[in-house]
């Protein structure tokens, strides 16, 4: 008995000093950081506080300039360095105070927005970036309802045509409910378009709709013309549409614009333009002019029938900025004996 007491003795020392470490490091492991101990600086460190981020101006009219500061504040116990101040379209941004704002002390930044030619409601971001690691791009919001009492809309009608394929377009002149108009005439700067007006009922708001025709007689190129509404009411009497035409005749090139893109190094780049008739009849490129010197065309006939290739190169680095010229193409063809081709590069 006695020696089978001392054999159990024996088991369990031996096995508290086999394990005895391990429970050692279990008992004396630190605890692993929480997210929050990470997150926090090393440090002093600004924080930038604004008494609001966002602002409603409420209702504006077309084309009104509202202004507004954001006030804001450095809370943390080093200095606040505001970098760049930027907006989305329609408005800006600009920091009033100094961009170093020490501990405790305030500054500011004011909005202009510009509440342009149309109506609804609207909605501006703008972003500010600073050296406060917790949030070091920040976003304000500005709003505004923009009311118009008489809105064009379009204000300009865009279209492309083939010769002699004449295309509609609209626009609508919409009402408040409390204006009082009615359209006494249409009047264009061009015989080409002609305009007819019906009475527009949407969502209980007045107004007509205007639809314009091209009748085809253009010859190839961008024509330009006015479409000018009268009306019956003194405030509105005459409300002008433009009217933007471009008419493609039998050779078309596509692109219809070269871009070089952005030239950065000695590397000039080059282009290729392909014309050919749309009306399946033959057509011979007779002779091709740049507007400027270093601009360099070369073309060739295609295999597909009725068909060139023109190859636009640079002969030289033009100078810093943008690059925009045009290519001047004459053609054998009765009905267009001549295009133009638009160039354009930046230049780094």
């Amino acid at each position: 008995m006695k020696r089978i007491a001392a054999l159990a003795f024996l088991f369990f020392a031996f096995a508290a000093f086999l394990f005895a470490p391990a429970w050692a490091e279990q008992e004396s492991a630190p605890s692993a950081p929480t997210a929050s101990a990470t997150a926090q600086p090393n440090g002093p460190s600004p924080r930038i506080v604004f008494s609001e981020l966002e602002h409603d101006f409420g209702t504006l009219g077309a084309r009104q300039t509202a202004k507004h500061t954001f006030k804001f504040r450095n809370e943390g116990n080093a200095t606040l360095v505001v970098g760049d101040v930027k907006s989305t379209c329609g408005c800006t941004g600009t920091l009033l105070s100094k961009k170093e704002i020490a501990p405790g002390e305030n500054g500011e930044i004011e909005v202009t927005f510009n509440s342009g030619n149309s109506s609804g409601q609207k909605k501006k971001s703008i972003y500010v970036s600073s050296n406060d690691l917790q949030q070091p791009k920040l976003e304000l919001h500005i709003m505004a309802k923009v009311v118009i009492p008489v809105e064009l809309k379009p204000l300009t009608l865009y279209w492309s045509a083939d010769k002699n394929q004449p295309p509609n377009r609209r626009a609508e002149l919409v009402l408040d409910q409390n204006v009082k108009l009615n359209v006494t005439k249409l009047e264009s700067s061009s015989p080409a378009f002609k305009a007819s007006v019906q009475p527009r009922k949407i969502d209980e708001s007045g107004g007509y709709y205007i639809d314009v025709t091209y009748d085809g007689t253009l010859p190839p190129g961008e024509h330009r013309a006015t479409l000018s509404v009268l009306t019956d009411n003194p405030e509105y009497s005459k409300l002008d549409i433009a009217l933007i035409c471009k008419v493609t005749g039998p050779v078309r090139a596509v692109p219809e614009v070269a871009t070089l893109g952005v030239i950065k190094d000695d590397t000039l780049p080059t282009r290729i333009i392909r014309l050919y008739s749309t009306s399946g009849k033959s057509f011979e490129i007779t002779e091709i002019k740049s507007t400027n010197p270093i601009l360099k065309a070369e073309f060739s006939k295609e295999n597909v029938p009725n068909s060139y290739q023109v190859k636009v190169s640079l002969t030289a680095k033009p100078p810093l900025g943008a690059f925009s010229e045009k290519l001047l193409i004459q053609t054998n063809d009765p009905e267009q004996a001549s295009l133009q081709i638009p160039v354009h590069a930046f230049v780094q």
